[in-house]
C-alpha cells in the first residue's frame, strides 16, 4: 500500500518530529514528488532568511526606551 504524504508531513520532517520509519518514507516520497521536494526547499530557504533577521534592537530604540523609563520614574505615582 502506497502512503500519500502532505505538506504537513514534510513540515514535521523539517522539524524532526517524525519517527525513523516516517523519515525514510518521507525522504523517498520527496524523491518522487516534486511538489513535496519544492515545499521542503522553500522551508529551508525561509529558515535561512529568518536566521538573517536582526535580533537586536537598534540604538535608537534602546535610547527611546531609556528616555521613556527616565521620564516615567520622575512622574508622581
Amino acid at each position: 500500500m502506497t502512503k500519500t504524504f502532505t505538506q504537513n508531513d514534510v513540515l514535521r520532517f523539517f522539524y524532526n518530529e517524525v519517527t525513523e520509519d516516517e523519515k525514510v518514507d518521507i525522504q523517498t516520497a520527496m524523491l518522487w514528488d516534486n511538489d513535496l521536494e519544492d515545499y521542503y526547499q522553500e522551508l529551508i530557504q525561509m529558515e535561512a532568511s529568518l536566521n538573517k533577521v536582526k535580533k537586536e534592537p537598534s540604538n535608537k530604540v534602546i535610547e527611546n526606551i531609556l528616555n521613556y523609563s527616565r521620564n516615567f520614574s520622575m512622574q508622581r505615582v
